[in-house]
């Protein structure tokens, strides 16, 4: 039901972000989930975790980038 209402969506794009934000939130969420536990071991072995958020903030940087890049180029392809 949701897919077909998104899909009358104008322009295209507006439906792209729309049904990919899920997903992404999921990465986001699942990434986070990761540095937290990585800083809770980091933290245990008195190690530092000064690069552990700057690593994180840049692969979600990446993963969005290239996302809205896909979509940019698709709706440019298709419309």
């Amino acid at each position: 039901m949701f897919h077909r209402n998104v899909q009358r969506l104008h322009p295209e794009i507006i439906q792209h972000v729309l049904l990919d934000m899920p997903s992404l939130t999921f990465f986001t969420t699942y990434a986070l989930l990761a540095l937290f536990w990585a800083e809770i071991y980091y933290q245990a072995r008195a190690v530092s975790t000064d690069g552990l958020r700057p690593s994180f903030y840049r692969i979600n940087a990446v993963v969005y980038a290239i996302q809205i890049a896909m979509c940019t180029l698709d709706s440019k392809l298709t419309g």
